[in-house]
């Protein structure tokens, strides 16, 4: 099966967010920023509580901030993450592999522009929402965009990475 598709920075920053979200410290430092503030608020609340002059007001919006914030707190920290991936990209645009791409998928492995890779010599499959990444390394892939596949080509490849016992995670 041959697929041809193009890598956009779009694509480009929906790894680089999987990638970010897939590691553990990554995700230790995140659920500690976002617990941090929560503590806070919940202790703020519950010393004017015990103190006895919680107005309703106050409680309120320490309760509406309490339960907002990892919501508050996730999109701001993946608003930031892609400006600052964008800067990273119009900065090294030349470098990056983005545009126009061809992808063969054979029973036995990938072949791009560069060369082939056997199924079994890939460090791992992942599957998300809207793409495949074929790992080369920890921290390099090739990313399919499922928008490139047909539904009778996504599963076919969904088949062949079966038959490998290597279905995406």
């Amino acid at each position: 099966m041959v697929i041809n598709y193009t890598l956009t920075k779009e694509d480009y920053i929906q790894f680089n967010l999987k990638q970010l979200s897939a590691s553990n410290k990554n995700r230790r430092r995140m659920a500690l920023q976002m617990m941090v503030p929560m503590v806070l608020t919940l202790a703020i609340f519950l010393f004017y509580f015990f103190k006895g002059s919680l107005k309703v007001s106050t409680g309120i919006i320490l309760t509406v901030l309490f339960l907002a914030w990892p919501f508050i707190y996730i999109y701001t920290f993946k608003r930031a993450v892609k400006k600052r991936l964008n800067q990273f990209i119009d900065q090294n645009l030349e470098d990056l592999n983005l545009g126009d791409k061809t992808l063969t998928i054979t029973d036995k492995g990938l072949k791009d522009s560069e060369s082939f890779r056997a199924f079994k010599n890939l460090y791992r499959i992942e599957e998300s929402q809207g793409y495949y990444f074929f790992h080369q390394t920890d921290s390099a892939a090739i990313i399919l965009p499922k928008r490139a596949l047909s539904p009778q080509e996504d599963q076919e490849l969904k088949a062949i990475l079966a038959g490998y016992g290597l279905g995406a995670q």
